[in-house]
């Protein structure tokens, strides 16, 4: 039997294509024999043999797929800039309501410009259609050379250029596999993530991260660990994942990633333990930091976690010689806060935001503590601004206190500034008690 379909298109296909089809085939006591099946289109050819017995529904056969050239193919799925070669074969046995097929692909080339895509692989498919059968020894092998993924799909939240090896083998249950990656001028459309040196293993269930080493212009981070995802020799997914991770750095500047945030920052940090029970600590200094336009002379920090609550030992920013803000705490993994920040005295001259409202000279204190949850916090605090000098003339103290109680906000201020010694000054105002609810309008 031979056939031929004209303007064929079904889902998924951006334009029809046209088919030839040759068939030889028999039938003898109740078993259907396909001696040969060729079918070609687009430059993808199909052949291939197989039987069904019609008492007993069993069914076997074979079939080849090769492909010199899929550029054709791929244009009619919507990737016209894509070129590529293809070498599989497909065996199926079983019966006719529990099927079971493998998989062998011996070639795989996918290629767009620079980039380029090889890979070849073996699998095999429970018979009740219950996903991939676990004591096959399967295999996985893919290199990348040059690959953007620009070249394969519009507008990629990631883009830069991957050359790298995955290889991956044996049973489900207990894959092993390594992964080498070097990932160049990576981009995102919040950041800048620059240049990526990767090797991880699977063993075990427990995936190795042997090194990995970012860099972006003088930026630069390590980290190395482990996480256990599997149990040994299951596919059960483990309750609560162990692990152990390093991470340093001598020099990160955020300036090198994102705009809002730019100093000369070292990090150095220990996490251990397990998702749900993390023990570690993090060390972070930072010099010459503007954050979103606030110039601070230095930050550091000093945290660990500890008993499900990462404690915050010590924040210290300082805005300048005898002028820094403190602050501490904890931050529980049942998303409660007990946090504090601290200010005995920074120049208003110094804080940007504020100086560019206020046209004087004072000197700011601060004192705000937050308790309970993150969704739904009580906040405390005090404002005071001392010193008050416009125009050269004095002004007496500011002082606000505020809180947030059941997303109820509530302000009083007093001795708000009486312009006594500046001509054409007004009255002072009274002091006063505010109050808002959520974010409602006044």
């Amino acid at each position: 039997m031979n056939g031929s379909g004209q303007g064929l298109l079904a889902p998924g296909m951006d334009r029809p294509v046209n088919a030839d089809v040759n068939l030889s085939a028999r039938m003898d006591r109740g078993k259907i024999s396909i001696t040969h099946l060729n079918a070609a289109a687009d430059g993808v050819e199909l052949s291939g043999n197989g039987s069904f017995q019609m008492d007993g529904r069993a069914l076997s056969g074979n079939l080849s797929l090769t492909a010199d050239d899929l550029s054709r193919a791929l244009a009619v799925v919507g990737m016209p800039s894509v070129n590529g070669t293809c070498n599989a074969a497909l065996t199926v046995d079983g019966s006719l309501n529990q099927p079971q097929f493998s998989l062998n692909l011996h070639a795989l080339t996918l290629q767009n410009q620079e980039s380029r895509i090889q890979g070849n692989g073996r699998l095999r498919l429970l018979a009740d259609g219950g996903g991939i059968d676990p004591g096959f020894v399967n295999a996985l092998n893919l290199t990348l050379e040059k690959v953007s993924a620009a070249n394969f799909t519009e507008a990629p939240p990631i883009d830069g250029i991957l050359d790298g090896r995955l290889q991956l083998g044996g049973p489900l249950a207990s894959l092993t596999g390594e992964l080498s990656l070097n990932a160049s001028a990576l981009n995102a459309d919040v950041a800048t993530i620059g240049n990526i040196d990767a090797r991880m293993r699977l063993d075990a269930g427990t995936v190795f991260v042997d090194r990995l080493h970012l860099l972006n212009q003088d930026s630069t981070f390590n980290a190395a660990g482990k996480i256990q995802l599997l149990v040994p020799d299951t596919l059960h997914l483990v309750q609560d994942p162990p692990f152990d991770f390093t991470a340093d750095s001598d020099h990160l500047d955020p300036g090198d990633f994102i705009d809002t945030v730019n100093g000369d920052f070292t990090f150095k940090g220990m996490l251990t333990g397990s998702v749900e029970k993390p023990v570690g600590r993090i060390s972070l200094t930072g010099g010459q930091v503007n954050l979103a336009g606030q110039s601070m002379e230095t930050i550091s920090l000093d945290a660990r976690f500890e008993n499900r609550r990462l404690w915050l030992d010590r924040l210290l920013a300082v805005v300048a010689p005898g002028e820094q803000i403190e602050g501490g705490g904890w931050v529980d993994l049942d998303k409660t806060v007990d946090l504090h920040v601290k200010s005995d005295g920074i120049s208003t001259s110094r804080i940007q935001r504020l100086h560019e409202f206020f046209p004087g000279e004072g000197m700011l204190q601060v004192d705000v503590t937050a308790q309970g949850r993150m969704d739904n916090p009580d906040i405390d605090g005090h404002l005071t601004v001392s010193d008050i000098i416009i125009n050269d003339g004095t002004i007496e103290d500011v002082n606000l206190t505020f809180s947030l109680h059941d997303m109820l906000v509530r302000a009083t201020e007093t001795g708000l500034p009486r312009y006594a010694d500046r001509p054409g000054a007004g009255g002072r105002k009274h002091p006063g008690c505010r109050q808002r609810r959520g974010t409602s309008g006044p």
